[in-house]
């Protein structure tokens, strides 16, 4: 009885089977979404200080941050029902505070309401209130925004408390100029009146007026 031996295997079928074999996909770490990322962000804002603010260069950050937070809690300023509680401070090289919290609405509290708590931490930081400008068009230049009586009676027609209305002005003295209209600046403080004003206008004498976002006014910080 005649045996056969075995053929040795050629190169070809060597490297064949070597390319057959699947390769195995090492598992990909899961990529965090967006909403996870900023679970553990910190939240900031910007206090602006006064030019030539030297007071606090002499307390540490967790002095500052002690401070604030004894201030906020004296004030009981809250959101959702809770006492805000800053994470801490940094000063840029202009002096001006960033504030740190847990979340955004809590940031946007002490900037909203810096011109309340800002002055109980340190008299030199007093800040102003936010001014949010709106212009509004083609309005009668009778209409005089020196008189509180005016103002009074333009805030009514539109339902805006006046103490809202910080100033009025003509824009480019249309009076002056011998002009029947003109377009009126407003500052506001508050950002949800200024808005609507931009959206929809303003009534004066039973007449809608159209409004904008006005751009030219002067910097402050948000």
């Amino acid at each position: 009885m005649t045996t056969i031996s075995p053929q040795p295997p050629t190169w070809a079928a060597i490297t064949n089977k070597g390319t057959n074999r699947k390769k195995k996909t090492p598992p990909q770490p899961l990529i965090p979404t967006n909403t996870e990322i900023n679970k553990f962000k910190k939240a900031s804002v910007v206090i602006c200080t006064p030019p030539g603010f030297v007071a606090l260069d002499s307390i540490s950050a967790p002095e500052i941050t002690s401070k604030i937070n004894h201030t906020l809690k004296s004030i009981n300023a809250t959101v959702d029902s809770q006492i805000i509680e800053i994470a801490g401070i940094a000063q840029l090289p202009s002096k001006d505070l960033i504030i740190f919290t847990a979340t955004r609405p809590q940031a946007r509290w002490p900037l909203t309401n810096k011109h309340i708590w800002t002055e109980l931490v340190c008299a030199e930081l007093k800040t102003f209130p936010t001014r949010f400008p709106v212009i509004l068009h083609a309005l009668p230049t009778h209409f005089d925004p020196a008189n509180p009586t005016n103002l009074q009676e333009l805030g009514r027609q539109n339902r805006i408390d006046l103490s809202l209305i910080q100033s009025a002005w003509w824009l480019g003295d249309p009076v002056k100029k011998g002009k029947h209209n003109g377009s009126l600046v407003l500052h506001l403080l508050n950002k949800d009146i200024a808005s609507k004003i931009e959206k929809t206008g303003l009534f004066l004498q039973n007449k809608l007026y159209r409004g904008a976002h006005y751009t030219q006014s002067i910097p402050q910080c948000y």
